[in-house]
Parts: structure tokens; sequence; C-alpha cells
């Protein structure tokens, strides 16, 4: 099958230790290892990993679109406690990019990171 004809899916990490590579990006992976058993279509990832932070985030996603041509992109991370990480609100910032957030997001994790919650409210 031509390469025009895979879907050019994005997973985008943000978080400031996973890409100084202090941590292993285990959400990242997980929504790779799901999509690699929840499709059945041709795609192929296209993988970054950035920092928390409104310019990194941004840029990373125009980049995914513009130049790795994504037709979708997931994004992970930016749920911590840290002042730098604001990334939710920075997904708009291109804007071009569509934020959509599934309505029970906010208490995702709060089971093991009580600050999640904190976050949303």
């Amino acid at each position: 099958m031509p390469d025009n004809l895979l879907a050019r899916i994005g997973v985008l990490t943000i978080s400031d230790r996973a890409s100084a590579g202090e941590y292993e990006d285990i959400s990242g992976k997980a929504i790779n290892d799901f999509l690699e058993r929840a499709l059945q279509s041709n795609w192929v990832a296209v993988v970054r990993i950035v920092p928390d932070g409104a310019d990194s985030v941004a840029q990373a996603l125009i980049d995914m679109v513009e130049r790795e041509g994504c037709d979708l992109i997931l994004t992970t991370g930016g749920t911590g406690p840290a002042p730098r990480d604001l990334t939710n609100g920075h997904h708009t910032r291109t804007g071009r990019l569509w934020r959509a957030n599934a309505p029970d997001q906010p208490r995702t994790g709060t089971d093991r990171y009580p600050f999640a919650a904190d976050r949303w409210n």
C-alpha cells in the first residue's frame, strides 16, 4: 500500500522529565500499544516527546501537522502539579487545532495522583 494511504497518527507526550530522559514515556507507549490492538486500517505512528510549556507544545502540534502530515494527534501528559504544567490549556494556542477532552478526564488518575482533580476545578 502506498504511504499516502496510511493514516499518520501523532502521539505527543508532554513532560519535562520524560523529554529529559529522566524516565520512560509510559503513557505515550500505552497509547501506541492501544492503537496497535484497536486499529485495523493501515497507519503509522509519529511519536514526539516535548517538555511542558506553551511554546514547546504549540510548536510540536504545528510541526506534527504541517511537517509530519499527521491526520490525528493524541496527547498525553500535562497533569502534574508543577506550575509550568499548563499543557491542557495550550492545545488551543495554535489557533488551528481543536481541543477535545473526555468528560471524565479530570478524574482520571486521581487514585494515583491526588493533585490531578484539583488542576481542573
